[in-house]
C-alpha cells in the first residue's frame, strides 16, 4: 500500500478503507437502501402471487382516509383504491427489483473504486433531481427539500471525488495525507 492510500486489498481486489465518511456513507446509503428495496419487492411479489395485495390495498385505503394530514390521507385513500391494480402491482415490483439490482450495484462500484459506478450514481441520482425540485416548487415539503439536498450533495461530491482524482483509476482517493 501506497503512502497517504486508504486503500485495503483483499484477495487481490481493492476497496476503500477510509476513515473519512464521504464514500462510506453513500456506500452504506446505497447498500442499506437496496437492501430495503429487494426486502419489499419479495414482500410485494410474495402478497401478490396471493392475490393479497390490491385486498390490502382497499383495507388500508379505508384506514388511511381518517389521517388528518393536510389531505394527505384522503388523497392516499383515493390513490389506494383507484390505482393500485394487479397490473400496476406488477409493474411497481418490477420497478422495484430494478432499482434494487441498480442501486446494489452502485454500492459495490463504489465500495470497490470503480469510477463507472460513482457516474452510474451521479446519472441516477442527477436524473432525478429536476422532478425533485418540480416537486418540491409545486409541494413544498421539509421531507421533499431533505432529499433534494441529499441527492444534490451525493452528485456534487461524487463529480468533485472524479474530476479533481482524474486519471488515479479510482474515486476514493483523499487529497492530501491519510
Amino acid at each position: 500500500m501506497l503512502p497517504g492510500r486508504d486503500v485495503a486489498n483483499v484477495a487481490g481486489v481493492q476497496h476503500f478503507a477510509s476513515n473519512r465518511p464521504g464514500l462510506k456513507l453513500i456506500v452504506a446509503y446505497k447498500l442499506c437502501k437496496s437492501v430495503a428495496t429487494g426486502i419489499l419487492a419479495a414482500i410485494l411479489l410474495h402478497v401478490h402471487a396471493h392475490g393479497g395485495v390490491v385486498r390490502l390495498a382497499h383495507r388500508l385505503a379505508v384506514d388511511v382516509s381518517r389521517w388528518h394530514l393536510a389531505g394527505l390521507g384522503d388523497a392516499l385513500s383515493q390513490w389506494l383504491t383507484a390505482d393500485v391494480t394487479s397490473k400496476n402491482v406488477g409493474i411497481a415490483a418490477l420497478i422495484l427489483l430494478l432499482d434494487t439490482a441498480s442501486t446494489a450495484a452502485e454500492g459495490i462500484g463504489l465500495h470497490y473504486r470503480q469510477r463507472w459506478a460513482a457516474w452510474w450514481v451521479v446519472v441516477a441520482t442527477g436524473a432525478l433531481i429536476p422532478l425533485e425540485l418540480h416537486a418540491l416548487v409545486h409541494h413544498p415539503t421539509v421531507l421533499r427539500a431533505m432529499v433534494l439536498a441529499v441527492n444534490l450533495a451525493i452528485v456534487a461530491y461524487l463529480v468533485w471525488r472524479v474530476l479533481t482524482h482524474h486519471g488515479e483509476g479510482d474515486v476514493s482517493r483523499e487529497s492530501g495525507p491519510a
